[in-house]
């Protein structure tokens, strides 16, 4: 499945919406002048020119009924910067352009890594940012992400504080799910000797949680914190083509579930459903 075709879809939402608000906390947190890092090791299309139904109904939801906790999320905030119609999506920003919007109201020194096996997303990647005032706060990776963990440890060394984040499109299920399970355990010691970085997997439920609980298992298993932050279709009948998303979360920072309770996740499923509560939000 291509980026095209799923940009601003239900897995799209939710993660970006959590990804935006983990930064925003973190980003709180970290002193002036220490340089934060963003890494998004499965870079897809960093804009693309579609808007799938989820995120649009999102933002006309949250629009229209003028929700007071929604309505702070940064994530609502950056999706008006997509060109709009006659207030339609037209475009949807990836993990790396939004997390570069939301750095830019930040002055803090930060990096942000892209990274992507299609050497076409990584050559877009380079042309669409390249005029950005903050292009030389980018740095351009083509490698296969599980084959990256030198680097991971790298960054993890060189800055104070941030995110690695990996969502792969989980087509090849078990290839995916012992490459995130090997790389969690190669990088135990350096998230434990700094707890100011936090690594989120992004795992979508089709149709279950398994792969989630396992990847939890792991980290567990390394003596690390984890928390999982799903968001489940409530009916079973919502029409999406997942089940939920989990976003698997290593280190996470304190007071993370009560953040993302005041910024309205857990009414992410009314806001996607339009008014209905198609989703439940839960912690494990």
């Amino acid at each position: 499945m291509s980026m095209n075709n799923k940009a601003g879809n239900f897995g799209d939402v939710t993660k970006h919406f959590f990804i935006l608000e983990l930064l925003q906390l973190k980003l709180k947190s970290a002193g002036e002048d220490a340089p934060f890092l963003f890494y998004d090791a499965f870079g897809g299309n960093i804009v693309t020119d579609s808007c799938r139904e989820e995120a649009i109904r999102f933002y006309q939801t949250v629009r229209q009924h003028d929700d007071p906790q929604l309505g702070q999320s940064i994530y609502y905030h950056l999706l008006p910067k997509c060109r709009r119609q006659q207030h339609q999506l037209l475009e949807y920003y990836g993990s790396t352009k939004l997390a570069l919007e939301l750095f830019k109201q930040h002055d803090i020194p930060f990096k942000i890594i892209y990274n992507s096996y299609d050497r076409k997303d990584v050559t877009e990647a380079i042309s669409t940012i390249s005029g950005h005032p903050d292009a030389t706060n980018m740095a351009f990776h083509h490698a296969d992400a599980y084959r990256l963990i030198a680097d991971y440890r790298h960054v993890i060394r060189a800055y104070p504080a941030g995110v690695l984040f990996f969502d792969p499109y989980w087509k090849e299920t078990e290839r995916d799910l012992q490459g995130c399970i090997t790389t969690i355990r190669a990088l135990a010691p350096e998230l434990k000797r700094h707890p100011n970085w936090t690594f989120v997997l992004w795992v979508p439920y089709q149709p279950h949680e398994q792969n989630a609980l396992q990847l939890k298992k792991a980290a567990e298993s390394c003596l690390l914190s984890a928390e999982i932050h799903e968001i489940r279709d409530a009916s079973g009948s919502s029409g999406f083509l997942m089940q939920g998303v989990g976003m698997v979360t290593l280190n996470p920072p304190g007071g993370l579930k009560e953040y993302l309770l005041q910024r309205g996740y857990d009414r992410l499923g009314w806001a996607i459903g339009g008014g209905r509560e198609l989703c439940t939000y839960h912690v494990r």
